[in-house]
């Protein structure tokens, strides 16, 4: 059966209270993930212990081509080279409307011009917090609270089987995770 890998909190932060880091890369709202994509995931999946597959196939398929929801999919670029996405919805999550940030995959933790395109999104869609989820290990934990959010609790848990011989408690504070890796967002 399934076990009790961790419980999860969440970051949040108006969109006045966010600050972005200096960044070089410029972002750009898109339709589709762009072909790019599938390297920038094998660049950095080797920085994660545990982390889902983020292809374009399967990321076009859970974002672009949702047949109820409709995402927001903003890429970060530096140099023409793809560096980073984020992908979010407005949505009631946790008692109250917020933009929520269903996934997350950057070189940098927090990418500037990413956070930046989010508050500008949040005051655009009229909502007063942006919330995300990340394991506290994760570089992105700690880069977040320094660019702004806050850590607030859920009522969520995380729980996991494995096929493996790794029980969930190694998956715990191994295993990065976004909202978009759950049917949450």
């Amino acid at each position: 059966g399934y076990e009790r890998v961790r419980e999860q909190t969440m970051l949040v932060a108006t969109p006045e209270r966010i600050t972005p880091a200096a960044s070089s890369a410029v972002a750009e709202e898109v339709g589709v993930f762009p072909q790019e994509v599938d390297e920038l995931f094998r660049r950095l999946a080797p920085r994660q212990p545990a982390v889902c597959e983020r292809t374009k196939g399967w990321l076009d398929w859970r974002y672009a081509r949702h047949p109820e929801h409709r995402y927001r999919i903003t890429t970060a670029r530096s140099e023409g080279e793809l560096t980073g996405y984020v992908v979010v919805r407005p949505m009631f999550f946790q008692g109250a409307r917020r933009l929520v940030v269903c996934d997350w995959w950057c070189e940098e933790p927090a990418e500037g011009a990413l956070m930046q395109w989010l508050s500008e999104v949040a005051e655009e869609v009229e909502v007063r917090e942006l919330a995300a989820c990340f394991q506290h290990q994760s570089e992105e934990f700690l880069a977040w609270q320094q660019a702004g959010f806050r850590v607030a609790p859920t009522s969520l848990v995380l729980a996991g089987r494995s096929h493996t011989r790794r029980a969930p408690l190694w998956f715990a504070p191994r295993w990065f995770t976004t909202l978009g890796d759950s049917d949450l967002c």
